[in-house]
C-alpha cells in the first residue's frame, strides 16, 4: 500500500513561487541572506524584509529562494495576504491551504484551527520548507505560519512592534541611481528595442526619470513599459509615485489595450485566466491573449504561480473601470458571470463521479473533466466565485447566488474551502432563497448550510437550521428529505461526541429509508446503505465492533450490486477493514483495505485515499505485519471470512 511518503512523491513538492521579475544588483541584501541562512542550519528560521510598496520586497525574495532551491528540498509555499482578502486570506485559511499543498486531504485538515496548528507544526517539523509570506501586517500572521523548521521570508512595509526585536530584519530601500538607471536600460532595451541616447554613458533623461520614479523598481519597470517618463511628483510619497507611475503608464497605452484594462477591471473577480479574459473582453482567445501579454509587458498586470494574471494595482483598476458607462459593466458582469455559471456547474458534475454504469444512454453527456481536475479547477477559482456571488448579491440576481454557491457543494464538501468562507456563502445563499421564496431552496440551503455550521462546530445554529428545514420539508411532506434531517442530526450529535443520541438518530433515519426503499428506488437505497456506515461508525467510536461489523456488511452487501458513487464502493470497504481490525481478524482487514485503496485511487480521491492510508496505519500496528498492507490488490470482492 503506499506510504503517505509514496504519495508525496508522485505528485512532488510543492513550488508555489510567483514568476521572476527583474532584479538589479541587491548584492549586500542576497549576501546577508546567505548568512543568515547558513548561521541558523536546521534551526527556524525567519527573515523580515521591510521598505516601502515598489521598493522589490517580493521580487528580491523570489530570486534569491530560486537560487537557494536546492537547501529547500521538500518544497517552497506562497501566499500573498494583501491579494487574498477575506476568509482565504486568513491565517487559518492560508495555513488550510498550505497543509493540503503538502498532501494532506482536505477531509483531513481540521476546521478547528489550534488543531490545524498544531497538524501544521507536526507536518513542517519534519520537512525542510521555504515560505514566502507577502504583505503581512501582524505579528500573528508570522508566529501562526512559520514553518518549525526551514525559513519563512516575510515581506512589510514596517515591521509589527511585536516583532521588532526579531533577530533578522533585512531593510530594502530604493535602488541607487546608477542601479535605477540600469533597470530602466534593461526594461527598455527588452520592451522597446532601443534605449534613448545622447552620447556613450547614461542618458540624462534617464537619471531625470529614475529620480521621478522614486528609485522604485516597480515604478521604473511600469514607467520604462511606457517608453516615456512618468508625471510623477518628486515631493510625492512613494505610494503616490508608484500610483502615479501606473496611472501615467495606463494613460499611454495604445487605444485598443486601454479599452481592455478598462474591461478587466470591471469584471468582479481578482484573478484572471485566458478564458475569463476572452469573456471579459468579448474577444476571440488570440486576440484576448495579445491584450493580455501587452498589458503585462506595461507592467499593469501580473502573472500568478498557476499561469492567472492580477493587477499590479488593485487601486488603480478600480479607477479605470469607472471610465466605462454603467451598460457597460453590466454587460461585463453578465459574460463572466455566464462564463462562471457554466465552467462551474461543469466542474461541480464532474466533482461527483460515479461507475460509468450509473449513466443511461438517454443522459446528457458527461462532463469533459475528471474528478481530480474538478475539484482542482473550484479549489483554483473559488475566490472568483466567491467574489462573484457577493456581486450578484449585491445586484439582486439571487438565483445566481444559489447557483454558484451550489456549485461550490463538492469542494466545500471535502473541505477544500475554508469554512468560514463556507458559511460566509451559505448565508448569501440563505438570504437569495428566502428573497426567491422557493421553498424547495429555502429547505435546501438551511440543510447545507446546517452541514457547515457542523464542520464549524456551532451545534444551536446546525441544530436550528436543521429545525428550518425539516419545517419546509414537512409541508408538503418530502420523506426522503426528513430521513436525510435525521441523519444529519445524527452527525450533529457525533460531532459533538453524543454517541447514544446520534446513534438513536441514525437509527430513525435507517427505518424510515427503509420504508421508502420498497419502491427500489436506487438513489433511497443508497441512502439506506451510508446509514448503516454511519452506524457502523458510531458503533466503533463506541468501541463495539461486533455490531458495527453487521452495520458495515450490510452496506457493503448493497453497495458490492449497485451502480452507485464509486466513493461510496471505497469507503464501505475501509469500513469493514477497520472494523476487522478491532476485530483481529487480519486477513480480512487488508483485503478490504486493499480493495478501497484501488477504488480510491482509481477515483483520484485524495482525501479518502489518505484515509484508507491512515486505516492501514493502524492495521499495521495492530497486527504488526506491514506486508500485510503491501502485496498487490488481489481481483474479485473480498470475502467476510475471519482472520
Amino acid at each position: 500500500m503506499a506510504s503517505r511518503a509514496a504519495a508525496r512523491a508522485t505528485v512532488g513538492p510543492p513550488r508555489q513561487l510567483p514568476a521572476a521579475t527583474d532584479l538589479v544588483d541587491r548584492r549586500a541584501e542576497r549576501q546577508a541572506l546567505d548568512l543568515v541562512v547558513q548561521s541558523a542550519a536546521d534551526k527556524q528560521v525567519v527573515v523580515m524584509v521591510h521598505g516601502p510598496s515598489g521598493v522589490g520586497k517580493t521580487a528580491l525574495a523570489v530570486c534569491w529562494l530560486r537560487d537557494v532551491q536546492d537547501q529547500y528540498p521538500d518544497g517552497e509555499l506562497y501566499a500573498d495576504l494583501r491579494a487574498e482578502a477575506g476568509p482565504a486570506g486568513s491565517v487559518a485559511g492560508v495555513r488550510a491551504r498550505w497543509l493540503r499543498a503538502l498532501g494532506v486531504p482536505p477531509e483531513l485538515v481540521p476546521d478547528d484551527q489550534h488543531e490545524q496548528a498544531g497538524l501544521w507544526r507536526t507536518i513542517t517539523s519534519r520537512r525542510r520548507l521555504a515560505v514566502l509570506l507577502d504583505d503581512i501586517t501582524t505579528a500573528e500572521q508570522v508566529i501562526q505560519l512559520a514553518p518549525v523548521t526551514g525559513l519563512m521570508i516575510a515581506t512589510c512595509q514596517s515591521v509589527p512592534t511585536a516583532l521588532a526585536a526579531q533577530r533578522w530584519t533585512l531593510p530594502l530601500r530604493p535602488l541607487a541611481e546608477d542601479d535605477a538607471v540600469a533597470l530602466l536600460r534593461r526594461v527598455l532595451s527588452r520592451d522597446l528595442g532601443h534605449v534613448p541616447t545622447t552620447g556613450t554613458g547614461d542618458t540624462p533623461q534617464l537619471r531625470v526619470l529614475a529620480r521621478r520614479c522614486g528609485y522604485l523598481p516597480l515604478a521604473l519597470c511600469a514607467a520604462a513599459a511606457s517608453g516615456l517618463p512618468a508625471a510623477a511628483n518628486p515631493a510625492a510619497s512613494t505610494d503616490e509615485t508608484l500610483e502615479n507611475v501606473i496611472a501615467s503608464a495606463r494613460e499611454r497605452l495604445p487605444q485598443s489595450a486601454a479599452r481592455a484594462y478598462e474591461l478587466l477591471a470591471a469584471a468582479p473577480i481578482r484573478h484572471f485566466n485566458l478564458v475569463t479574459a476572452t469573456a471579459a473582453l468579448d474577444v476571440d482567445p488570440p486576440d484576448a491573449q495579445a491584450q493580455l501579454t501587452a498589458l503585462e509587458q506595461a507592467h499593469l498586470l501580473t502573472a500568478t504561480t498557476d499561469g492567472r494574471y492580477k493587477f499590479a494595482s488593485a487601486e488603480d483598476a478600480r479607477s479605470a473601470a469607472t471610465a466605462l458607462s454603467a451598460a457597460e459593466q453590466d454587460a461585463v458582469f453578465a459574460r463572466v458571470r455566464d462564463r462562471y455559471l457554466a465552467d462551474a456547474i461543469n466542474a461541480s458534475d464532474a466533482a461527483r463521479p460515479t461507475s460509468p454504469s450509473a449513466r443511461t444512454s438517454g443522459e446528457a453527456k458527461p462532463p469533459t473533466l475528471t474528478a481530480r481536475e474538478a475539484l482542482e479547477w473550484l479549489e483554483r477559482e473559488h475566490l472568483n466565485i466567491a467574489d462573484l456571488t457577493r456581486t450578484a448579491h449585491r445586484r439582486g440576481e439571487y438565483r445566481t447566488v444559489l447557483q454558484l454557491v451550489r456549485a461550490l457543494w463538492p469542494a466545500c464538501r471535502l473541505r477544500i474551502i475554508p469554512v468560514d468562507l463556507w458559511q460566509e456563502l451559505e448565508a448569501l445563499a440563505q438570504v437569495a432563497a428566502d428573497r426567491t421564496a422557493i421553498r424547495r431552496d429555502r429547505a435546501q440551503v438551511r440543510y447545507r448550510r446546517a452541514i457547515c455550521l457542523i464542520r464549524a462546530r456551532d451545534f444551536q445554529a446546525a441544530a436550528t437550521c436543521l429545525d428550518q428545514a425539516e419545517e419546509l420539508w414537512r409541508h408538503p411532506p418530502e420523506p426522503d428529505r426528513l430521513a436525510g434531517i435525521q441523519r444529519r442530526r445524527g452527525h450533529l450529535h457525533r460531532a459533538k461526541g453524543e454517541l447514544d443520541q446520534a446513534i438513536t438518530y441514525y437509527q430513525e433515519a435507517l427505518a424510515s429509508y427503509q420504508r421508502l426503499t420498497m419502491s427500489k428506488d436506487p438513489q433511497r437505497e443508497r441512502h439506506c446503505a451510508l446509514t448503516r456506515l454511519d452506524l457502523a461508525a458510531a458503533h466503533l467510536d463506541l468501541d463495539q465492533p461486533t455490531t458495527a461489523l453487521l452495520y458495515a456488511l450490510q452496506a457493503r452487501e448493497h453497495f458490492a450490486v449497485a451502480d452507485g458513487q464509486l466513493v461510496d464502493h471505497g469507503r464501505s470497504h475501509r469500513y469493514l477493514g477497520l472494523v476487522y481490525t478491532r476485530l483481529a481478524q487480519f486477513g480480512a482487514a487488508a483485503e478490504h483495505l486493499r480493495a478501497a485503496h484501488t477504488l480510491a485511487d482509481q477515483l483520484g480521491a485524495a482525501a479518502e485515499l489518505q484515509a484508507v492510508t491512515d486505516a492501514c496505519e493502524e492495521l499495521v500496528r495492530a497486527s504488526g505485519q506491514p506486508a500485510l498492507v503491501q502485496t498487490p490488490t488481489p481481483q474479485g470482492e473480498p470475502g467476510h471470512r475471519g482472520g
